[in-house]
């Protein structure tokens, strides 16, 4: 629910991801996604807990104080030379310092996420008055593999843990 009481449920602003229960950990986790500009500021919400089988019903339903923190990811798109090593940087702002986020970085045609090879460099970054750059090198022998004048893209997310 909003902090304010109002009941979420499934629709354009929201999607609740009901988990499972697991017996040898005694838990279950539940998932908010808060969509586009519903997501725009930090805002609080309440997860809300109950059990008939230990008699916990409305209105004495267990809730947890729970805040989105929003941080801005922006990038510059650039023209590039297909023969030498290249970067790229994916800058988080919004971050308290001792917030440092683990970003991820894919290339458009693959899913999965690159590593630290002899294709990519990858440096995470550290949070620094609220900021924190990644930065993606890709090597010369990898942008040797595009063709003069093509176009590619490369996507990234960030997890704060």
């Amino acid at each position: 629910e909003t902090s304010s009481g109002t009941d979420i449920n499934n629709d354009s602003k929201y999607t609740i991801t009901n988990g499972i229960f697991d017996e040898t950990t005694n838990s279950q986790t539940t998932t908010l996604a808060v969509k586009g500009s519903t997501s725009a500021v930090d805002t609080n919400y309440n997860c809300v807990v109950g059990a008939n089988e230990w008699e916990i019903v409305s209105p004495n339903y267990s809730k947890t104080l729970v805040t989105l923190d929003v941080f801005a990811m922006t990038s510059t798109p650039k023209s590039v030379a297909n023969q030498v090593e290249q970067t790229l940087t994916c800058t988080i702002s919004g971050l308290d310092d001792s917030e440092e986020v683990t970003v991820t970085w894919k290339e458009t045609s693959g899913g999965t996420p690159l590593v630290d090879d002899t294709n990519y460099g990858i440096e995470q970054g550290s949070v620094s008055s609220g900021t924190q750059n990644s930065v993606l090198t890709i090597k010369a022998d990898k942008m040797k593999t595009y063709n003069t004048g093509s176009s590619f893209t490369y996507k990234y997310s960030a997890l704060i843990p």
